[in-house]
């Protein structure tokens, strides 16, 4: 899976943007790449 982000005009509402923001750290894990680099630092 590729997530391609980049600069718009849209706004993202809470409701929406938590859905969106919980699963695309679920889908990447980067909430376990993110620890683990904080781990070994």
């Amino acid at each position: 899976m590729k997530v391609k982000i980049e600069t718009t005009k849209e706004t993202i509402v809470a409701h929406g943007g938590n859905l969106l923001v919980g699963e695309l750290l679920e889908k990447t894990k980067l909430t376990k790449k993110l620890n683990d680099l904080t781990d070994n630092a």
